[in-house]
């Protein structure tokens, strides 16, 4: 689709598109956490009704609206209207055949909207001063029950699509015999600033956000729910010849759960970024009940290639994991885990491993650190678990709270030699390997509460034993809530400020 113009940008676009180039989100807010309004609330599979984020009052784009207004109405439109309010079209096929330019603005009405085959979304070009947005006005559904994937991404720059329901009509069969469809897949041609906004994404026999696009950048994935799908989010493929790549991507503020919903073969993830995929920020989000039995929450492999070893790590950062199947968090090698909160995973806490593949070696330049993990069900599993390789860059395990209840359970397990730096992470429950940087709790008197639902559940106590307890050196610089740490930070997720929990109760929901 072509675009012929630029809108005469104002002073106040241009400093949000400054400033979207400062950080790797492309959210152009002038809000680095752009405020949240109260939706009419959304159901999951289980029947709980959730807070849905209000599009409204979310993420603004650069030049959003600037341009030419278009209107999809699939009650009282026709394809063959101008597509003005007053003439809409009647279905969102037509934006294929649209010619949309830096700055329109599409908006689809009430409604469910059956698609036929898959909406393909290709070649839509906007600039960095004027995207080009589709947005749902209200409860817009895009639907489709064809062996199709529902929205297919194909070489756009600078467009966002905001507020809609995507799902796949599986005929009301059970999970395990839907069809292989994703909810939104970037593929055949690279795409780069793309932003999927506030979105429902839910019932998928495959992937709800996919990407096997030769490479993707500047992608984002926020506020979103995604559920009830095989694979929450699945960007990027190393290990054949025809690699896909996924760079300085945002994953942030997402629901994501029952992912798969049942366990039928031991994998699924919650979030996976492939090898050789860099920069990519994966923050404040929830994941509840994702992951098979043999794969993690939130997976990311190795950012070097067989060509360079790349310093842009993969960041994950602030995001709350309960009941995953397996390992709540999973890495290989050039990644920042910080200031995340991991409870009652099966097999493992946080695990960084060594991978060794056809096409290399890939282990180390990681820092774990400021991490709570709580509870596993494995009577064997670790809490943090630290492979033994050959270290790219160094590796630092420092200032986590790891706890086991369990006899035979490891809080902290260090392989023998392990040749990483290992400061001030204090462990309630045996530990394995050398004990370096091993702190023993004796108790847990140092928290409000070691029980899930209470509004300081694993908060620390002032004056305890968590408190100013950090190698400062070593700290990350803000907890898990945003609160900038002090001169002498405290071990695990949160910073005390001298009373209990000040910030977002940690549930299954959105991270407010």
């Amino acid at each position: 689709m072509a675009c012929a113009r630029i809108p005469r940008a104002s002073l106040g676009v241009l400093l949000a598109f400054v400033g979207s180039l400062i950080g790797l989100a492309p959210i152009a807010s002038a809000q680095t956490q752009p405020a949240l309004g109260a939706g009419s609330g959304i159901t999951s599979s289980a029947g709980t009704r959730h807070a849905a984020r209000d599009p409204w009052a979310a993420n603004t784009y650069p030049g959003e609206g600037s341009g030419a207004h278009w209107w999809i109405d699939g009650v009282l439109g026709d394809d063959g209207n101008p597509g003005t309010e007053a003439l809409p079209w009647r279905t969102v096929d037509r934006i294929e055949t649209a010619t949309l330019e830096p700055g329109d603005l599409v908006h689809v009405m009430d409604g469910v909207h059956e698609i036929q085959g898959s909406l393909r979304l290709t070649g839509i070009t906007g600039t960095p001063l004027a995207w080009i947005g589709i947005t749902a006005e209200g409860d817009a559904t895009l639907r489709n029950s064809s062996l199709s994937n529902v929205v297919n991404v194909e070489d756009c720059h600078y467009l966002f699509l905001r507020g809609f329901e995507i799902t796949h009509d599986n005929g009301a069969l059970p999970y395990g015999l839907w069809d292989p469809v994703d909810g939104v897949k970037f593929q055949n041609a690279p795409s780069d600033h793309v932003s999927i906004d506030s979105c429902r994404i839910h019932h998928l026999g495959n992937v709800g956000v996919s990407s096997q696009a030769p490479v993707i950048r500047h992608i984002s994935v926020v506020d979103c729910e995604i559920h009830d799908c095989y694979v929450g989010l699945y960007w990027g493929y190393y290990e054949s010849g025809n690699k896909r790549y996924a760079h300085f991507g945002t994953i942030a503020r997402n629901f994501v759960h029952d992912c798969p919903p049942i366990d039928l073969d031991g994998t699924g993830y919650g979030i996976q970024i492939k090898g050789g995929s860099r920069g990519n920020l994966i923050e404040d989000n929830v994941l509840v009940d994702t992951a098979g039995g043999t794969r993690a929450a939130i997976a990311v492999y190795h950012v070097s290639t067989q060509g360079a070893v790349e310093t842009d790590r993969n960041i994950i950062r602030r995001n709350f994991i309960r009941s995953s199947r397996n390992e709540g968090i999973f890495a290989v090698e050039g990644a920042l885990i910080e200031n995340n909160v991991v409870v009652d995973c099966d097999a493992a806490g946080i695990v960084v491993s060594r991978r060794d593949t056809g096409w290399g070696s890939f282990y180390g330049n990681l820092t774990v650190r400021n991490n709570t993990v709580h509870g596993l069900a494995s009577p064997t599993g670790p809490a943090l678990f630290t492979g033994v390789g050959p270290v790219t860059l160094p590796q630092v395990i420092a200032n986590n709270l790891l706890i086991v209840t369990v006899p035979g359970q490891t809080s902290l397990r260090l392989p023998s030699g392990y040749a990483g730096v290992s400061s001030q992470n204090h462990c309630f429950g045996a530990t394995s390997g050398p004990a370096l940087g091993v702190v023993a709790l004796p108790d847990l008197d140092a928290l409000y509460s070691t029980t899930y639902g209470d509004a300081d559940f694993l908060f620390p106590v002032p004056a305890g034993a968590l408190v100013s307890a950090a190698d400062a050196s070593l700290s990350s610089v803000a907890d898990f809530h945003g609160t900038p740490r002090n001169g002498a930070p405290d071990v695990g997720a949160f910073e005390s400020t001298g009373g209990g929990n000040p910030g977002w109760v940690l549930a299954d929901d959105f991270k407010d």
